[in-house]
């Protein structure tokens, strides 16, 4: 169980005269949902693993709303806050615009949310210079990642890791710690280690779940770890265990999604991320183009079985793209040939009809591994012009008479 707030915020003596007036009791900002008393821990490694908490109410409740996942709450309570603390004189101010200027910027207003991330800057190095902590130096390289100041942020990750092996911070981590220290790791490329701390932090959960979006992020980052290595049980499990948790982290649609595709579960995959698209704020519109492949290649598997390709994960991605765009450019043409016949209300042609078919499967199916690379269907296809090879709603139907 974490430790009180106030013991996050001041020496030993300074806690304990709080505590005694009843500061144990106050609720938790951290979204651990612990808001009772609690054994007093030891300051100096308390201190060490997590930063300074806030001292106003809307920041406490932005903050917890934020590691909670509640983005929407988050977002509201942090800009009343802001508005009446411009300066920033909370202690934990620098968290504050540091999820401020987040949560605005990967909601698209880029410039506003870094104004945030620039005033959160300062006040973090102030807080990871007077006082280091696991948390701090977290967030701190967090901020200088999205800033694109690769050098100040390598600088802080490799502080932070000389802190946490040295034992200077961050004594008794919990789940969410290793977590934050497993991300480090990842910055520093120790990959390897990285992992080993992830399931560090999978195992402590098991015992005291910690918040639900590092959860996942664990889960999710297991489950590439596991796609790494082959085990595709492992990846399948993970990657669902990681979209239950938390449906709007980035990637854990995608993931649960190429993990089907991966086990040949064509139409199981394509119905997920039907079903699921939307809540996919990293790259939702391109599982779109997903979907549309592999719910048409699930159905030309079952009536034209003998025009599978079997080769397909031989091709390279330039070949595969090469390939899509010859097929793609035949499904047009056969396809304009065919709706001129519906159009002058004449039958279709059954050879022609089978080749267009054929070659909408091939297309389809070079797609479909380049789905499977994580490559952007949607861009390939509009950059040279045929994006209406996947866009079939109304195919062989007389189109209607427009109103006047």
């Amino acid at each position: 169980m974490r430790p009180a707030p106030c013991s996050l915020l001041v020496s030993t003596t300074a806690c304990l005269a709080l505590l005694t007036a009843g500061c144990g009791g106050s609720p938790s900002t951290d979204g651990t949902g612990d808001g009772g008393a609690t054994p007093t821990p030891k300051v100096e490694e308390t201190v060490a693993c997590h930063g300074a908490q806030p001292v106003d109410a809307k920041l406490a409740e932005g903050l917890s709303q934020h590691l909670q996942g509640n983005r929407k709450d988050a977002l509201l309570s942090l800009q009343d806050w802001a508005q009446r603390d411009p300066a920033g004189q909370d202690p934990a101010a620098g968290r504050g615009f540091y999820s401020l200027g987040y949560l605005l910027d990967s909601s698209g207003q880029v410039a506003l949310g870094r104004q945030w991330f620039d005033k959160g800057r300062a006040l973090l190095q102030k807080e990871v210079n007077e006082a280091p902590s696991l948390e701090g130096q977290y967030y701190l390289s967090s901020l200088l990642k999205v800033l694109q100041d690769e050098q100040a942020h390598l600088k802080v990750v490799s502080a932070a890791l000389e802190d946490l092996d040295a034992g200077r911070t961050c004594v008794e981590p919990d789940g969410d710690d290793h977590f934050r220290h497993a991300r480090l790791l990842h910055f520093a490329g120790r990959i390897d280690d990285k992992v080993a701390l992830l399931e560090k932090a999978r195992a402590k959960y098991a015992v005291e779940p910690g918040l639900v979006p590092y959860r996942a992020l664990v889960a999710r980052e297991l489950a590439d770890a596991a796609k790494e290595a082959g085990d595709l049980d492992r990846w399948k499990s993970l990657a669902l265990e990681a979209a239950e948790l938390s449906p709007e982290t980035p990637g854990v649609h995608r993931s649960y999604g190429l993990a089907l595709l991966e086990a040949g579960m064509v139409g199981e995959a394509g119905e997920y991320w039907r079903k699921n698209w939307k809540k996919e704020r990293q790259d939702g519109n391109s599982l779109v183009y997903g979907v549309r492949v592999l719910r048409d290649v699930a159905y030309y598997q079952e009536h034209f079985p003998e025009e599978a390709i079997g080769n397909l994960r031989e091709h390279v991605t330039q070949a595969l793209e090469q390939n899509t765009l010859f097929e793609a450019r035949k499904v047009l043409t056969l396809r304009g040939e065919l709706q001129g016949l519906v159009e002058a209300d004449q039958e279709l042609d059954p050879v022609k009809k089978r080749e267009h078919d054929i070659a909408d499967y091939r297309m389809n199916q070079f797609l479909m591994e380049y789905v499977r690379r994580q490559q952007d269907v949607g861009d390939l296809l509009l950059q040279n012009g045929v994006l209406g090879a996947v866009h079939h709603k109304t195919l062989f139907r007389k189109a209607r008479p427009r109103r006047r």
